[in-house]
């Protein structure tokens, strides 16, 4: 029964294509182990491959840290590969809840696994029950139509096969398949707005409708259909007026100031083209272009709006490349943006040959901890991996036919050492070798601006 549903919902929404690479978000919960067994019942059915993807938030000590050597054993039970990496949510950025920290931290270890393994998706495990508890943080918190829509099963690259079925089907199916979870006695502390929506607020909605938790579900589906009728309709719009520029939209003032709601609609969509989400903007940034008329707004994530008499654009500031020396630390995990692109960087439990010069496998052990990212000096020298001596970096540059005004564009990973580890898009050091005995794997990736 339950697989059926989730089989129905993934034909209906086309979560997967025959040759999809899909990582789970696995956390080791009921929900999350469901929806692991269940993709790997049907992963031949869809010609799916399948990688385990868990983040340890830290938050619970020890018990974290079991979860994390759970998955790792669920994984191997399934023959599936799997990335483990720890990031600490209590680490808070200013006004921001631990809930909120932690969902920051989960999404953008997501998108670096996404990076890191090449893959097309990634399957999370929210369930029929998390979607009501969503939709009422949102009118809570306040919302407008699209909030009320809660989670769409297929918010690409994240795919929520099991966003249809409810708990007590999920515990039904444990209890039939005799299969072992992780409880997270946090989900059950009230101090976190979702676990009072979950324990307090819902039995209270039951008291007037037993069946609320059904109607709210049913409300949300129905401003999904609502929202695929005006994102359609916003496209056309969108595509017939706006005016492509290099790595800019923009617009016919004339054509925008007819009407308030496709005014907003429309920048959103630039902005989504432009950055791949909206997440970190919101209504009150694009109002004030509204209200406020002529003139220059710098929005969050690097996004910049000149408004003229009759054209405004929406474009992403540039980053350039200064005459004088760059040098930062490197991010581990996470993104370091440089100002020729960004460095992706990762703990993994694998190792592979590189799929190109782009991405690096490093024994972070033969390492001096921390890594920094600089572009390159007069003097530097390296030993490239395989070669016994060391060689000049202006000739391996120039060996590896790096245009010459690009030689400073391209990253430069030292360790504290001072010694070179990987000069990105071009060559791996002998130093950061991984070998048979590595223990610890860090993976990084070279995403420069204008590749694919």
């Amino acid at each position: 029964m339950l697989i059926e549903k989730v089989k129905q919902t993934i034909e209906e929404y086309g979560l997967f294509k025959r040759g999809d690479r899909v990582l789970v978000g696995v956390s080791g919960g009921i929900d999350s182990v469901v929806l692991l067994d269940v993709l790997v019942e049907l992963s031949p059915v869809y010609d799916i491959y399948l990688h385990v993807v868990h983040l340890d938030h830290m938050i619970r000590g020890e018990d974290s840290y079991e979860d994390s050597l759970f998955v790792q054993r669920l994984a191997l039970k399934y023959g599936l590969g799997c990335t483990v990496s720890r990031n600490d949510a209590r680490l808070l950025e200013k006004g921001e809840s631990l809930e909120e920290s932690a969902r920051r931290v989960r999404y953008a270890f997501f998108n670096r696994c996404l990076r890191a393994l090449r893959a097309d998706k990634i399957a999370l495990a929210h369930n029929a029950d998390d979607q009501v508890e969503t939709v009422l943080m949102r009118i809570l918190r306040g919302t407008g139509p699209k909030g009320i829509c809660g989670m769409r099963p297929d918010a690409f690259p994240y795919v929520r096969p099991i966003i249809k079925v409810w708990r007590s089907e999920i515990e039904s199916y444990v209890r039939q398949k005799g299969l072992s979870y992780r409880v997270d006695i946090t989900n059950y502390d009230t101090h976190y707005l979702r676990n009072k929506i979950r324990h307090v607020l819902l039995p209270i909605l039951s008291e007037y409708n037993p069946s609320v938790k059904k109607a709210i579900f049913r409300l949300a589906e129905l401003m999904w259909l609502e929202r695929d009728f005006v994102d359609r309709t916003v496209e056309e719009f969108f595509e017939r007026v706006a005016l492509r520029g290099d790595g800019s939209y923009c617009f016919k003032v004339e054509a925008l100031r007819k009407d308030h709601f496709l005014f907003l609609e429309v920048l959103r969509e630039a902005i989504r083209r432009l950055k791949g989400s909206l997440y970190g903007f919101s209504k009150e940034d694009l109002d004030a272009v509204w209200d406020r008329g002529k003139g220059a707004y710098d929005l969050p994530k690097g996004i910049r709006i000149e408004y003229g008499k009759e054209k405004m654009c929406v474009f992403l500031r540039r980053k350039s490349i200064k005459d004088r020396d760059w040098f930062q630390k490197l991010k581990i995990p996470g993104i370091t943006e440089i100002p020729s692109g960004e460095i992706v960087a990762e703990y993994v439990s694998f190792f592979r040959r590189p799929s190109s010069e782009r991405e690096a496998f490093i024994d972070a052990e033969k390492v001096k901890l921390p890594l920094f990212v600089r572009n390159r000096r007069a003097g530097d020298r390296i030993q490239p991996l395989g070669m016994r001596g060391s060689k000049k970096l202006k000739k391996l540059l120039a060996e590896a036919g790096v245009p010459l005004e690009e030689r400073d564009k391209v990253p430069i990973i030292i360790d504290s050492e001072g010694d070179i580890i990987w000069v990105g898009g071009v060559r791996l050091s002998e130093k950061g070798k991984v070998e048979p005995s590595t223990r610890v794997v860090l993976h990084l990736v070279y995403e420069r601006e204008g590749w694919k």
